[in-house]
């Protein structure tokens, strides 16, 4: 009898540890939130990263022993699971770990801003995979009208990926669960860009534009322009590919930090172009940022953002914005393998006034913009895209696959797998908020928030 209590006793705790969630934000030094950290558990694949404000949240498995708090350009830290609160949101926090900026690199030297570019596209065949290979990723879809949220969507997706030689549209989709608000967009399709520019998947926008992967045919797309000075081939992608011949000529580098993480140094460099052949260059001005390995000269982080140019006249550009003086950012972040040493596409964020395609006006009535003064009649977006396991490769039927100008939004899930969402560990994407809540419920409900197919 004693036994059988012992036996039931170690099961309900074990439940129960199992069961357990960790909440929590994660800032610097100065009370600043670190977004886009890594958090696992010991030196497993399990785990999760902070969203953009520093927040994170994490079921905690049986069997593991500490939790262990990465970003570039902070100290990690490493902390047993037995000294932590899982009561309301803790607060973490890590020291900065930045090299002095003491040298002055000279473009085109060695140990140069350039130098270190062009180490990293020669070095592109050797750091990320070349075999085909599987993804499961969650990806979180939110969309606002003017200032309303009007449509949001989760996905559990399987890609399946020919390898970092081959095209991003070679990429195949198959969306494995969903669930979705209802659409209140209110797009007037016969007066929006949308008549025009194709709808692109959710899935395929956010993993178009990996620079590492060379361009296809039908992967060229005038919304995410910059960088280049051949701005005025119609539809053409922007920036180019790093493998595109002219991006180290076309381009200039600038180191603006050093790092220090787990040991290994990285390097920030600032990426700007020569805006004299730049079409919009009184409206938008073109940045990329990338965070490159010293070690093995592998890029970890790449941004492209489109920053305003200050302009007092409003026009149907300077309009809209994602946040303050931003028409588009876009994010993605590699992680190691331990397994083959090759560094795997881990998270991708894209927002960007518009929805999908249409992201330089972002339009969704072109009629109440103007009447409105550009006030009102637009639609803004943030895609993002979460890897929660990599996998051997899996051919994606065409009769399961998702085409890359499908709105996800209208898709059947296949429900392949045997994955749901309650499986996930932790969704650190776009956290949902008491304005969602408000804006897409009657009775600000998250119970009401989402129909799951």
């Amino acid at each position: 009898m004693k036994l059988k209590l012992f036996t039931l006793l170690l099961w309900t705790l074990s439940s129960y540890t199992l069961a357990q969630t960790l909440s929590g934000r994660l800032l610097n030094t100065d009370k600043e939130p670190i977004p886009y950290a890594h958090i696992q558990l010991d030196k497993s694949n399990y785990g999760t990263i902070t969203n953009d404000s520093g927040y994170f949240s994490l079921k905690i498995k049986s069997g593991f022993t500490n939790i262990n708090f990465s970003s570039i350009g902070y100290e990690g830290k490493n902390l047993p699971l037995s000294d932590l609160s899982f009561e309301g949101i803790q607060i973490f926090e890590l020291k900065n770990s930045k090299i002095s900026m003491s040298e002055v690199a000279v473009k085109g030297t060695f140990d140069s801003a350039t130098w270190y570019v062009e180490k990293a596209i020669k070095n592109i065949g050797k750091n990320y995979p070349k075999k085909k290979h599987s993804q499961i990723a969650f990806y979180r879809e939110a969309t606002i009208r003017d200032t309303s949220y009007a449509r949001m969507l989760d996905a559990i997706v399987l890609l399946s990926e020919r390898g970092i030689n081959k095209q991003s549209e070679d990429t195949r989709y198959e969306i494995l669960r969903k669930r979705q608000t209802n659409d209140n967009r209110d797009i007037s399709w016969r007066q929006s860009l949308q008549n025009w520019l194709y709808q692109d998947l959710g899935p395929y926008t956010v993993n178009k534009a990996n620079p590492t992967k060379p361009m296809g045919p039908y992967n060229q797309d005038q919304n995410d322009f910059l960088l280049s000075s051949e701005i005025s081939k119609i539809r053409k992608e922007r920036p180019e590919r790093l493998l595109y011949e002219g991006f180290i000529e076309e381009n200039i580098f600038e180191i603006t930090d050093r790092f220090l993480n787990n040991g290994k140094e990285y390097l920030e460099i600032t990426t700007d172009n020569d805006s004299s052949k730049f079409q919009y260059k009184n409206t938008i001005n073109p940045v990329a940022k990338m965070i490159i390995s010293k070690e093995d000269f592998a890029i970890v982080q790449f941004e492209k953002i489109q920053e305003l140019v200050n302009k007092e006249e409003k026009s149907i550009l300077t309009a809209q914005s994602i946040s303050e003086g931003i028409k588009s950012h876009y994010l993605i972040k590699w992680k190691k393998n331990s397994m083959d040493e090759k560094y795997y596409v881990h998270y991708i964020r894209d927002a960007a006034v518009g929805n999908n395609a249409t992201r330089i006006i972002g339009v969704a009535n072109m009629q109440q913009a103007f009447d409105s003064k550009f006030q009102t009649g637009f639609v803004k977006q943030v895609n993002e895209w979460y890897v929660l396991e990599n996998r051997d490769y899996e051919k994606i039927h065409w009769t399961q696959g998702a085409a890359h100008d499908y709105d996800i939004y209208e898709l059947k899930p296949t429900k392949r797998l045997g994955i749901t969402f309650e499986d996930i560990n932790s969704m650190p994407v776009n956290p949902i908020n008491q304005k969602m809540l408000e804006d897409l419920t009657e009775n600000n409900s998250i119970d009401e928030l989402f129909i799951e197919e």
